[in-house]
């Protein structure tokens, strides 16, 4: 099978760059081909930017030479022979043929060399184990020692072999990913390799970083709610916290806020974006005690800043909602209401509300309060006689209060308002 029809409609640059990567190869009397994701996705019509090409010796070498080609810059990784090419318009992760061994279950891999069908071999399934060549003489020949065009057309997803989830657990995390992404069926004897890693506890056992990794891409997908109730189904989420739960609520929640993500989006394209798998994520968590959380927060290594934002949509949410649930509240109190609150919590909250009032105060925060800001600074009211200390702060806010409140425009209008202040 050849494949030289599907490349040459590629995005023209990128065709360029596959092109130069193949007179590069020749030129050091190397074999190059594509391989993984890029290839899956050509062949089923999806546009993929990332892509991956494996060599059959000396990758540093050849991504070096083929860095200074595209002007782009290169990071390598000298202990496993890999390195990123970053272009403007694509990246190229370029590796060398390999083999692996895992000394343990959910060990990190020992590399050696090996080819291409040692490096095909150690994939994770087998439609992700196609290859096609980038080499003049066979440009588009396709290499698929796994059956995985085969896979591709039944729809099928297949591990390569009986301790592929023993051997790397987060394949179960990727296999609900595409299994929601591309509508596939899991093949029944990798259904039940599945069924053994669970009873295993294999994810349970796993670098809990390396799962936190899987798990921030699973809620990247466009619709993380399915891949949840696959993964709910198949393994469940006791290698998170014994108490977690997806129901059938939370898949209405989900949706609700990506239907508020759209109309953030459309409506404040100049805002900060917020961030979307965490807000996924805070709902996913929002069912445990606030000691659960901080112990998956904990265990799996994620940020400070995302464990605040987590927290305090637990924490605070309820309360938010009530003290905004009243239509006679002034501007200042609504900005002191919200603003210390991220943008990921107050959408959650204006996703899962059915108040008008809470959703009429949160747009009006977004569209206006938000970015109110006092031209009278600390020296002005030093001019005015206000010596430096905790009345500088009290009388800044009060005057940031009295704009919002009072709608004023202009520094005069502002001073006046803070001359005001200091004589009461």
């Amino acid at each position: 099978m050849n494949l030289k029809k599907y490349l040459k409609v590629l995005d023209k640059k990128l065709l360029k760059a596959l092109i130069a990567a193949g007179k590069t190869a020749k030129a050091q009397d190397l074999r190059a081909y594509l391989v993984g994701g890029f290839v899956r996705d050509m062949l089923l019509k999806i546009k993929n930017f990332d892509v991956d090409i494996v060599v059959s010796t000396q990758g540093i070498k050849f991504a070096q030479t083929l860095s200074r080609k595209f002007n782009s810059k290169i990071t390598s990784h000298k202990r496993f022979g890999t390195a990123v090419i970053c272009g403007k318009d694509f990246k190229i992760d370029i590796s060398t043929f390999r083999k692996e061994n895992y000394p343990y279950p959910g060990s990190l891999p020992v590399v050696s060399a090996g080819s291409l069908v040692d490096d095909l071999g150690r994939r994770d399934f087998s439609i992700n184990a196609l290859a096609v060549s980038i080499n003049k003489n066979d440009f588009g020949h396709v290499v698929d020692y796994f059956s995985g065009i085969e896979d591709l057309e039944k729809k099928h997803l297949r591990v390569l072999h009986k301790d592929s989830f023993l051997d790397d657990p987060t394949r179960i995390l990727r296999l609900v990913r595409f299994k929601s992404r591309f509508g596939f069926l899991i093949e029944s004897a990798t259904k039940k390799l599945i069924r053994e890693a669970r009873s295993a506890k294999a994810l349970e056992k796993m670098q809990k970083h390396r799962v936190r990794d899987e798990l921030i891409l699973i809620f990247k997908e466009s619709r993380p709610e399915d891949v949840l109730r696959f993964l709910k189904d198949l393994y469940g989420f006791g290698f998170l916290h014994e108490n977690l739960r997806f129901e059938n609520s939370q898949t209405k929640a989900f949706i609700s806020i990506r239907n508020t993500l759209r109309w953030f989006q459309a409506e404040f394209p100049l805002h900060r974006p917020a961030e979307v798998w965490l807000m996924y994520f805070i709902y996913f968590l929002s069912t445990l005690d606030i000691p659960a959380i901080k112990k998956i927060i904990s265990d799996f290594a994620f940020k400070k800043g995302e464990l605040i934002r987590i927290l305090s949509f637990k924490q605070d949410s309820s309360r938010i909602c009530g003290e905004l649930n009243n239509p006679s509240l002034s501007a200042s109190k609504v900005y002191n209401v919200l603003n210390p609150y991220s943008y990921e919590v107050i959408l959650i909250i204006y996703s899962q509300s059915k108040s008008r009032t809470v959703k009429k105060y949160i747009k009006d925060f977004l569209a206006v309060y938000n970015f109110t800001r006092i031209k009278v600074t600390g020296h002005d009211l030093s001019k005015l006689g206000i010596r430096p200390g905790p009345n500088f702060k009290t009388i800044l806010q009060m005057v940031l209060e009295g704009k919002l409140n009072l709608r004023l425009s202009t520094k005069r209008e502002e001073l006046s308002l803070a001359r005001k202040l200091i004589k009461r």
